[in-house]
C-alpha cells in the first residue's frame, strides 16, 4: 500500500491509477481515502457493495468486543427491557 498526499496529486494525477497497488490519500497527515484501481471485468458497484458489507462488520465486532469489555454483553432479556423502558421514560 503507498501513501499519496493531495500535494503529490496536484503535482502528478497518475499516481492514482496504473500500478494496481492500493493508495491511501493523506489530506494534512491523516489518511482520507482509498484508492485502488480496478480490472476490467470489475464491477464497481459490487465491489463498493461489498466494501460497505466489510465495513459494517468490522463495526459489529468492535461494538461487541466493547460490550464484552464493558460487560454489558451478559445482560438477560429482562434487564435489556429494562434498560428501554428506562431510556424511553427520560
Amino acid at each position: 500500500m503507498k501513501v499519496v498526499t493531495t500535494r503529490d496529486i496536484k503535482t502528478n494525477p497518475a499516481l492514482l491509477y496504473g500500478t494496481g497497488e492500493a493508495k491511501v490519500l493523506m489530506v494534512r497527515n491523516r489518511p482520507r481515502a482509498l484508492c485502488f484501481s480496478l480490472q476490467e471485468d470489475e464491477d464497481p458497484v459490487a465491489l463498493l457493495d461489498a466494501f460497505q458489507r466489510m465495513r459494517a462488520t468490522m463495526a459489529l465486532e468492535t461494538m461487541r468486543r466493547l460490550s464484552r469489555a464493558r460487560g454489558v454483553s451478559d445482560l438477560t432479556d429482562e434487564e435489556i427491557d429494562d434498560e428501554i423502558t428506562a431510556y424511553r421514560r427520560r
